[in-house]
């Protein structure tokens, strides 16, 4: 079974037989695809019927096709001219080329690009965590022989709607997406849902759009737990400042896990909290609050780069007696500095390696047509050292 919206050439039906009255379609799809029907646009239009057979409009123009939805039962392979009211019969003729124009999906009429599987639209690879779920999901996908092309969106919005908008066009089935601004990404999400694209989010959820599943931390657990190890570190009293990347989902839940878990901690005060989303932007923020508030005992740094930022700053300033970082996502740089530098007491440790199986395995079970949760939060751990 065929499932989202595609573009695709008519020997690209991904079937074992075709009816006879398809088979006839496929041989004009192949003149309209060599430019033999003149630049004439014909449409096929058949209808859904007691066998449960439906199928919706096929556009044939010059070297493209809009396939909209087949869905073939097992005797598919049985001709029209056996059930002759599978098909209609309207052969309509004249139909503007503004119907292909008219969707981002008729694109594809000018690059004549094929696709299908899974795209996979990733944050970055500056981060180890983010390299760990391409590696995983490459490493799945071959396993299970699922076609998957990755784009790396760089941190960059507007890379991303662009990489988006060209996994829409190629008509991917399934889109993996880790949006960089959960808000931001809304457009592109939207657009590929219209597509007839499913849509599953890993590690960061999207905002204002239902998608088919998300996969990834418990973040507002895991900042419970960073709170609770805070508040262990200082003994329950102390000031504590936060690094955090306000326009990401799954970071705002770490920072609400981490407030709400230090209610528990009456003695405990956050006196500053300042953005810090790369490496270089966090260890400025660790700078200034440290500065504006050199009796800050401990700071939560929202990933691994904004804690290790942190520690470096609180060398820096001479207070590696006085103030305790703890990070968020536990890749093997920041368990390494946790093992052997005092700063650093500890990580909530992510698992991207299960978030990036679990993530072809879920777009392989939506192809096939399965149910899959709407949510598959993974328990995050806690590393203190070896």
């Amino acid at each position: 079974m065929i499932g989202a919206p595609q573009i695709l050439l008519a020997h690209h039906l991904k079937m074992q037989k075709l009816p006879a009255f398809l088979r006839e379609h496929e041989k004009l799809a192949r003149q309209c695809a060599a430019g033999e029907d003149d630049g004439k646009t014909s449409v096929i239009e058949t209808h859904q019927r007691k066998l449960g057979q439906n199928f919706t409009p096929i556009v044939y123009t010059s070297k493209s096709i809009l396939y909209s939805s087949i869905s073939l039962e097992e005797d598919a392979g049985r001709s029209a001219e056996q059930h002759p009211d599978v098909l209609g019969g309207t052969l309509m003729k004249s139909i503007t080329r503004t119907l292909l124009a008219s969707t981002t999906l008729a694109l594809m009429t000018a690059t004549g690009a094929m696709a299908d599987g899974i795209g996979a639209s990733l944050l970055t690879q500056q981060h180890p965590f983010y390299i760990e779920i391409n590696n995983a999901m490459e490493a799945e996908a071959d396993a299970r022989g699922v076609p998957l092309e990755v784009s790396i969106a760089t941190q960059d919005l507007s890379k991303q709607l662009a990489d988006v908008e060209d996994f829409i066009v190629k008509g991917v089935d399934v889109l993996v997406i880790s949006p960089v601004d959960s808000q931001g990404a809304l457009p592109a999400i939207m657009k590929a849902k219209a597509a007839g694209i499913e849509v599953i989010t890993v590690d960061v959820p999207a905002e204002g759009v239902d998608v088919t599943s998300y996969i990834g931390t418990d973040n507002y657990a895991g900042g419970v737990r960073a709170a609770e190890l805070m508040g262990e570190q200082l003994g329950g009293e102390g000031k504590v400042a936060i690094i955090d990347y306000p326009t990401v989902q799954s970071v705002v839940a770490r920072i609400d896990g981490f407030k709400k878990g230090l209610e528990e901690f009456p003695g405990i005060e956050i006196v500053a909290q300042q953005t810090g989303i790369t490496r270089a932007e966090a260890l400025a923020a660790a700078q200034n609050m440290l500065q504006a508030n050199p009796d800050i005992s401990g700071i939560f740094g929202f990933g691994d780069d904004a804690a290790l930022a942190a520690a470096v700053a609180v060398k820096s300033a001479g207070l590696s007696e006085q103030v305790q970082v703890i990070g968020f996502d536990g890749m093997e740089e920041a368990r390494n500095a946790v093992d052997s530098d005092p700063v650093m007491v500890g990580v909530i440790q992510q698992f991207p390696d299960q978030m990036g199986k679990m993530a072809v395995d879920t777009a392989i079970a939506i192809m096939n047509g399965e149910e899959v949760p709407a949510e598959q939060p993974i328990v995050p751990g806690v590393y203190t050292g070896k």
